[in-house]
């Protein structure tokens, strides 16, 4: 297992995650874009830290699948809100396109995120440091998917 330090901060990170709640329930966006991201680094897509919306293999794909398989009939399948979202908590931070550095800071408010708005304005999300190192590690990945479905996918 990679650096044990490097792990915990990345397990912290992840289990730090603060999805909304609807429904009377977290709701699974968030999650699902964790898992997706951790597939990506499975099938060795992500060799760089950027991961762009539209641009990254199979990002949207991967999170689709996983949110169908634990969504609840009319939630909004919309990868755009986690991508924008997960920023908030320090998962990634989002590189604005040239120009649109106030827009990204500012966030439009939940209706206003739409994949149009994160094509328009984010040239890529880049993964916290440590989460980013680990991942390369499939012990870790595999240790942060079961945190993943532990928290917020057991009833």
């Amino acid at each position: 297992m990679s650096n044990s330090s490097e792990f915990d901060r990345t397990l912290e990170l992840v289990l730090g995650v603060k999805p909304n709640r609807a429904r009377d329930r977290l709701s699974p966006h968030k999650p699902s874009l964790l898992l997706a991201v951790l597939d990506l680094f499975e099938a060795e897509v992500l060799q760089k830290n950027q991961i762009e919306f539209d641009s990254t293999p199979r990002l949207i794909e991967t999170f689709n699948t996983y949110f169908e398989a634990v969504a609840l009939p009319n939630e909004g399948k919309r990868a755009c809100m986690p991508y924008v979202h997960l920023a908030s908590d320090d998962i990634w931070h989002l590189e604005p396109l040239p120009g649109c550095e106030q827009a990204v800071r500012e966030k439009p408010a939940k209706g206003g995120v739409t994949n149009q708005w994160v094509r328009d304005n984010v040239r890529f999300a880049q993964l916290n440091e440590s989460f980013f190192n680990t991942c390369f590690d499939a012990e870790v990945r595999n240790a942060i998917r079961e945190a993943i479905v532990e928290k917020f996918f057991s009833t």
